[in-house]
């Protein structure tokens, strides 16, 4: 995996239509949000041709989970 997507089914990549901080502002508030409690959420990336985006999965939240309760 790298630092913004992963391979998991159900990881979802948002797409933004805005600049970059209007982005990161957007994506700031997704990752607070009680629909996204506990969700992997990266860092705001470019896609070229597309604009700016991020990737939200829950898979990766549990593996991460799992990871700390097994450490």
């Amino acid at each position: 995996m790298d630092e913004h997507r992963c391979g998991h089914d159900e990881a979802q990549q948002v797409n933004s239509s805005r600049s970059y901080e209007p982005s990161v502002d957007h994506r700031d508030a997704m990752a607070a949000s009680p629909a996204c409690a506990g969700m992997f959420v990266s860092r705001v990336y470019l896609r070229p041709g597309i604009g700016w985006a991020w990737t939200i999965c829950p898979a990766c939240a549990h593996t991460t989970k799992e990871v700390k309760v097994a450490a």
